[in-house]
């Protein structure tokens, strides 16, 4: 005889077997609905070309690098829509809305940004920020904040408002710090999927570089160059945005530089080149009360036992401020004994173009 004891059990526990089961098997395809389930939402598509994304090692170039980007976005009343760091990493073979194809210059990034489920459309303010990891954000209270930290949570006014700590470490293969890069742009923004035309990334750094011509062919002794810098304590964030004197109290500093000897053909005469590696320098701008002359950088060598100093920038002494995005090359040509014209070549440093489909 079965008791209502056993009767309860042997009806009870398979019953609730079978509806665990089944509240199980609607939560895992609940999860999946939402991980893979884009209906509805709205997104940003986003193509960047012309970069690498190998980092170059060593001995390379991080002029072009990219290792992550962020975009933060906002609405006409200045909520966010967006704000996700997209981080490339060659250790994963898989990287959600962060595609890599092609390789050299033929390699390009699919971006698929994902915007906030309350978006309805409108005018976006849109912020890129390439290579945030490594910087700090400066605090007049010597409170260290990570940049990425810092970004992670910011405001509209809190985002055109920073200001980056420089703490000596210049970007590139010294060591293997990318460049800091960023832009912004204003478009309008349907519910649904769009793209946006033509970013292009501005880096926050110049590069200097001495380059000595001997047309005389009779320099026999070229000592290591110095370049001579103050270097600011912060820098803008953003091209400009600041109004102020970059320049800190700090005393001046000699970097010394090694030569790389070659050639040139100059009016089909051919003539030793003198050729120093590239130093990167944040932007740097002064304020109408500061006597920029005092903060020049400037380089010194010395051509058979004499001595010459050329500053970069201007060099009447009228405007020293560093540019971003900006390559300052000073040329000293020796063209007889003793004599050197000295010559500063100031040119855009090649924006790094993210090409992206025409609106529709």
């Amino acid at each position: 005889m079965i008791n209502k004891q056993s009767i309860y059990y042997w009806f009870f526990f398979p019953l609730l077997a079978l509806l665990s089961a089944g509240s199980l098997t609607s939560c895992i395809y609940d999860s999946v609905l939402e991980e893979t389930d884009m209906s509805g939402k709205s997104t940003l598509s986003i193509t960047m070309r012309g970069i690498t994304t190998t980092d170059p090692g060593s001995n390379g170039s991080y002029d072009d690098y990219v290792k992550t980007l962020r975009v933060i976005g906002f609405d006409a009343s200045e909520s966010v829509v967006c704000n996700q760091l997209f981080d490339y990493d060659e250790s994963t073979t898989e990287i959600p809305d962060f595609i890599v194809q092609g390789t050299g210059e033929d390699t390009k990034i699919n971006i698929t940004q994902t915007l906030e489920e309350a978006f309805q459309g409108g005018t976006c303010d849109f912020y890129f920020i390439a290579n945030e990891k490594d910087y700090t954000v400066y605090n007049t209270q010597s409170n260290i904040q990570l940049l990425s930290n810092f970004l992670d949570e910011v405001s509209l006014n809190g985002l055109k408002n920073c200001v980056i700590a420089y703490d000596g470490k210049e970007p590139g293969a010294t060591n293997q710090r990318s460049i800091l890069m960023t832009t912004s742009v204003t478009s309008a923004l349907k519910p649904g999927d769009n793209t946006i035309n033509d970013i292009e990334l501005v880096r926050c750094f110049a590069k200097v570089q001495l380059k000595i011509i001997d047309q005389t062919n009779s320099v026999n002794v070229v000592d290591n160059p110095v370049l001579k810098v103050t270097y600011p304590s912060y820098y803008s964030l953003w091209d400009e945005s600041q109004d102020a004197n970059w320049i800190s109290n700090a005393p001046e500093e000699n970097i010394e530089l090694e030569l790389v000897k070659g050639t040139i053909e100059q009016d089909n005469q051919s003539y030793f080149l003198f050729t120093s590696q590239e130093i990167y320098f944040p932007e740097r701008l002064f304020d109408q009360d500061s006597n920029p002359e005092d903060n020049a950088l400037k380089f010194s060598f010395t051509l058979n036992g004499t001595s010459y100093t050329a500053a970069v920038a201007d060099a009447a002494g009228t405007d020293f401020n560093i540019r971003r995005n900006t390559h300052y090359t000073v040329i000293a040509t020796l063209k007889k004994k003793e004599t050197v014209t000295f010559n500063v070549m100031v040119n855009a440093w090649g924006e790094k173009t993210m090409d992206v489909p025409a609106f529709e």
